[in-house]
């Protein structure tokens, strides 16, 4: 008798499988086997990754790459990553999951920058004028002096 995982149903929109279909002991035995997750959500994956590995190791042994505006080479990381992002076999959805939260992150720490860097130009007006009444107090202290 086939038996069919409970969530391929869900995800077809289905409430639960018939139940002449449903085989508890094998479900039973899949929600208490650690590999079973490990095999349903990384194994499609894992052959694409050994496949950018390779190709990263290629890029690698073959100079390697440049950044994007030319000035220093990526590291192998950056190379796989790179080859990742560019890849067209892999989902835009997977590639938003993985990430879209650095991203969030990047424009935070923009955002922040950008307040910083308003606050920046007036801290240096303030120093400039402190300077300058630090130069004219010596000044008129050596003139005292002399």
């Amino acid at each position: 008798m086939p038996s069919f995982p409970s969530s391929d149903y869900q995800q077809a929109g289905l409430c639960a499988p018939p139940a002449f279909f449903r085989n508890p002991a094998k479900e039973a035995e899949e929600q208490l086997d650690p590999y079973y997750f490990l095999q349903q959500s990384l194994l499609p994956y894992l052959k694409t990754a050994i496949a950018l590995f390779e190709e990263t190791r290629n890029v690698e042994s073959h100079g390697g790459m440049m950044t994007d505006n030319g000035q220093r080479r990526r590291t192998p990381g950056g190379v796989f990553i790179s080859l990742f992002k560019l890849d067209p076999d892999i989902s835009e959805d997977v590639k938003k999951e993985i990430f879209g939260q650095s991203r969030i992150e990047a424009r935070k720490m923009l955002r922040a920058r950008r307040k910083g860097r308003t606050n920046f130009a007036e801290d240096v007006a303030k120093v400039c004028s402190l300077k300058n009444k630090r130069f004219r107090y010596k000044f008129k202290l050596s003139l005292t002096h002399s």
